[in-house]
């Protein structure tokens, strides 16, 4: 393990804009606005520097150079309902978040993620978390054109990849003040975007997976 300070790498510009505010007496609300810019240089997702396909056997089979990569994204945090008392923290919020980038050089082009979180609802444990969520991802239309290429030029049925779905259900218990321990469960629709299973092609793609993890965490 070490430190290596990357000095010659192209460099990463991010900037974000944050606006605060209140719905109503006690609900606040977060919206934040960034983006980023990277001026290295990125593989094209779909054609080769001969300008023809990557899934083309006539193509060299080296991908265009790409120069930079960017991407915009949005967040939105509202509480919805507080729990009267003095944690402004405590009640019912809501989160929802979306990114952007360009999809001839990324392999996601578009992101969006929601949920809700509920703390201190309980009398008898007054700190516990609990939230649910979903998340969506989904695949260049690059490569979604790609796949279907490769398919077309192989004479093979392929499946194409579309979208990742993600739904997931955490609680956080309290143990004591500054040990936390967090039981999470994930539901995983069309597991890396509907991939081809690379154990056992001949099922197809990658069967929808169920994730059962446990956290911990102290803080002191």
């Amino acid at each position: 393990m070490g430190i290596n300070f990357r000095l010659q790498d192209p460099p990463l510009l991010m900037a974000e804009a944050q606006y605060m505010y209140n719905a109503s007496p006690g609900l606040t609300g977060t919206l934040k606005l960034g983006g980023w810019h990277h001026f290295g240089t990125f593989d094209d997702q779909h054609f080769g520097i001969d300008n023809r396909s990557l899934a083309d056997p006539l193509s060299v089979g080296v991908a265009r150079t790409r120069t930079g990569d960017y991407g915009v994204y949005g967040v939105i945090d509202q509480m919805l309902w507080r729990l009267p008392g003095d944690d402004p923290k405590k009640g019912i919020g809501a989160f929802t978040r979306f990114a952007l980038s360009p999809p001839d050089r990324n392999l996601i082009s578009l992101y969006a993620d929601a949920g809700i979180n509920l703390m201190g609802l309980w009398d008898q444990r007054p700190d516990d978390k609990f939230g649910i969520a979903a998340s969506f991802s989904s695949l260049s239309p690059d490569v979604r054109e790609l796949d279907l290429e490769k398919a077309l030029f192989t004479q093979t049925a392929l499946p194409l990849r579309n979208y990742e779905l993600v739904v997931e259900l955490i609680y956080q218990a309290q143990v004591i003040a500054g040990w936390t321990v967090q039981p999470d469960f994930q539901y995983i629709i069309h597991p890396g975007a509907g991939s081809l299973d690379p154990i056992n092609p001949l099922i197809g793609r990658i069967p929808n997976a169920a994730i059962f993890a446990l956290r911990t965490a102290i803080s002191f």
